[in-house]
């Protein structure tokens, strides 16, 4: 949706759009999503996800704030970190929060309400945006003269404090302990068992 407005004003090739839409977001994205899941494993997972959605939420007001390729890359490169903070302690959360009986069911709901969540948030913004860029630039006490396309970003990633502040509403649940005992291995070992499969 916003790919023209951006390569207009950025003045930016479509290798580097490629870049912005993939690379900069995925690449982090599953470079960091190890180590977090093994962070998961160790410490509050709550207190992961915050983080994770504090930080994807302040990356996305900078992609609001960016002036060049490079600052919107860094920013891209921050949102791809901060949601690779999710999938992991929340999958961990459920495994404590439901019955095996009823874990598949609850798995199945959550990954419904991301592709559902990409889906109204889609829409949401090619309704929203033909509004924002018929207003123009926007002149905002904190951010200066923005283009509509920083706008939006600016728009879309500030509810994300509130959803962060949100999570901390979620109760931390005991973790279970099953049957079977696993060794402890560290991030290289977990890093080395996937390289090698």
């Amino acid at each position: 949706l916003l790919v023209q407005p951006i390569r207009a004003d950025l003045g930016i090739s479509d290798l580097q759009m490629s870049f912005l839409l993939g690379g900069a977001f995925a690449l982090f994205y599953t470079f960091f999503g190890m180590p977090i899941a093994w962070l998961a494993d160790r410490w509050n997972r709550r207190l992961i996800i915050f983080a994770g959605v504090a930080a994807w939420s302040v990356a996305t007001v900078l992609c609001g704030m960016a002036t060049g390729y490079w600052t919107l890359f860094a920013a891209r490169v921050g949102v791809g970190v901060g949601e690779a903070a999710l999938n992991p302690p929340a999958l961990s959360l459920l495994k404590d929060y439901f019955p095996p009986d009823r874990l598949g069911r609850a798995v199945g709901v959550y990954t419904a309400g991301i592709s559902a969540g990409m889906g109204v948030g889609s829409f949401l913004a090619a309704t929203i945006y033909p509004v924002v860029d018929a207003h123009g630039p926007y002149s905002l006490a904190v951010f200066g003269t923005v283009s509509p396309w920083q706008y939006m970003f600016i728009l879309v990633g500030l509810p994300g404090f509130l959803v962060a502040l949100l999570i901390l509403t979620i109760r931390e649940p005991a973790r279970r302990v099953y049957a079977t005992s696993f060794a402890r291995v560290s991030l290289w070992q977990s890093i080395a068992y996937v390289a090698q499969r």
